[in-house]
């Protein structure tokens, strides 16, 4: 699924408090029901192909992390203590938690069994269940209304999320360290500070069965008819040549929709076929890509933009392509490219801070295919 590009509205807002400094979200616009993080036509199309699905396990390929934090009841007890303010991502699907919501209520009362999210984007690793409400004082908005989570049964819960931790790139550990140096702790209070995060997490949050915010690795899913399996194998990556290990694994039997820990990874598969090659292969300027039309629009982000955007597209095989950018009252502002194209994926830069604040239309045209996009720049 798409979480960043066509369907995504805006993230909502927050502001400092400027007697206690706490960091406050825009309620309302956060629990506006107009918000929407997939779109109308892609959320009906992975609903409807979600509960037409003959499949055993449905996974769903997702960007941005899914599993409901916020709001947390039990943090207005607890974080003060640590100095923590509660986690909250609005970059992901907690920012759009009426979308989900409709989401997660569809795939519970159409009866949708063994749904597995697998998710990236955060450079950590979680293992966790989705349930619609997963707090039992949890009745308040977006939960209202719905039955709780129990989190030593399982019970409530509609699928299972399993997050990738990044390969090379800074951790989720990473960040907090870099926040807690930029704001004058010490090395020792910024490992402190790590390690705190993990405890509240583990603790305060019941549909978050695993969390890992320091490791590097890669995650392997094996599905059985009995059970899906994640496990997480682990590397120094700043020692060359050091040895990856398992970490850690959890999994779902096939009914349950919740996670528990194993001991061990799942076994190898017997006549597996060949590793992919270690080099991707590349296409001649003139070899066609597969499909049948020249051209794919990819779409403009971010849309709204206040400064740059890029155009995103396919060429399926080389072609002569116009990319030009035009106003409302269809003048010419920009020519982004108009020249000869081999076949490829593009994303071409477009320096809106230039721009009066305003629609405009991005046209795409090669030989025989033309596609109009429409992008606000904002101010």
């Amino acid at each position: 699924i798409d979480t960043r590009l066509e369907g995504r509205d805006q993230q909502v807002s927050t502001k400092v408090d400027l007697i206690t400094e706490d960091v406050e979200v825009d309620t309302l616009a956060w629990l506006d029901p107009d918000r929407s993080l997939l779109g109308d036509a892609q959320q009906a199309w992975l609903t409807s192909n979600l509960q037409a699905s003959t499949a055993q396990w449905k996974v769903i390929g997702n960007q941005v992390m899914m599993v409901p934090l916020a709001p947390n009841p039990f943090w207005a007890s607890v974080g003060d203590q640590f100095g923590l303010p509660e986690f909250t991502n609005l970059d992901a699907w907690d920012g759009y938690p009426v979308e989900r919501r409709k989401l997660l209520t569809a795939l519970r009362d159409s009866g949708v069994d063994d749904v597995v999210v697998l998710t990236g984007d955060i450079h950590s690793s979680w293992a966790a269940d989705l349930p619609a409400n997963p707090y039992a004082l949890g009745d308040f908005p977006p939960y209202q209304g719905l039955p709780p989570y129990d989190p030593n049964t399982g019970a409530n819960s509609v699928g299972v999320e399993f997050v990738a931790p990044s390969v090379t790139s800074a951790t989720f550990a990473d960040a907090l360290v870099s926040l807690a140096l930029a704001q004058g702790q010490t090395p020792e209070e910024a490992e402190e500070l790590v390690a705190t995060t993990v405890f509240l997490i583990r603790t305060f949050y019941p549909q978050v069965k695993a969390f890992d915010p320091a490791s590097h690795g890669y995650v392997v899913l094996d599905l059985s008819p009995e059970r899906a399996q994640s496990d997480w194998y682990y590397a120094d990556i700043e020692t060359d040549g050091a040895p990856e290990a398992f970490g850690q694994g959890l999994a779902a039997q096939a009914g349950a929709s919740t996670l528990l820990p194993v001991a061990s990874p799942a076994p190898d598969k017997p006549n597996a076929p060949a590793l992919a090659p270690t080099g991707a292969p590349v296409a001649g300027e003139d070899d066609a890509l597969p499909g049948t039309e020249t051209l794919l629009v990819l779409g403009v982000y971010p849309n709204p933009t206040t400064d740059r955007a890029a155009v995103g597209y396919v060429l399926r095989r080389a072609d002569d392509v116009s990319v030009r950018v035009f106003d409302a009252l269809g003048r010419e502002v920009a020519i982004l490219h108009d020249g000869p194209q081999p076949g490829g994926v593009y994303a071409l830069g477009l320096d809106a801070s230039r721009l009066a604040a305003g629609t405009y239309l991005v046209r795409i045209e090669t030989a025989d295919e033309s596609a109009t996009h429409m992008i606000s720049v904002g101010r």
